[in-house]
């Protein structure tokens, strides 16, 4: 580790690592039935996963945080992008990979 790397992590409290997801919201006028189809429409491709949620919540706590993670070059990846170089509360770092998408979940 590089001197400078040393000094910038000697003031972090907790370093948070893992994956980045975008949770895909969309909005139906009611949940369908087994193998049924119904019309959706979508509210928004919001940032989600287990990491981002606990580092934020630990910086509102007044920690200092850093984040590690990796995403990918596809749209979704665009779109994380731009989410965490907005946030004003989090210093992160992503490291980018060449034809990795992102993970989606459907649930």
């Amino acid at each position: 580790m590089t001197k400078a790397a040393s000094e910038s992590l000697s003031s972090v409290d907790v370093v948070s690592v893992g994956g980045l997801c975008i949770d895909i919201v969309l909005r139906v006028d009611r949940f369908p039935g087994h193998d049924e189809k119904v019309a959706s429409e979508l509210v928004g491709n919001l940032p989600g996963g287990p990491q981002p949620n606990f580092a934020c919540a630990a910086s509102t706590l007044g920690l200092s945080v850093r984040s590690l993670s990796h995403i990918g070059t596809d749209e979704y990846g665009e779109i994380v992008k731009a989410i965490w170089k907005n946030m004003t509360l989090i210093r992160s770092v992503l490291r980018l990979y060449q034809e990795q998408l992102l993970l989606l979940l459907f649930c």
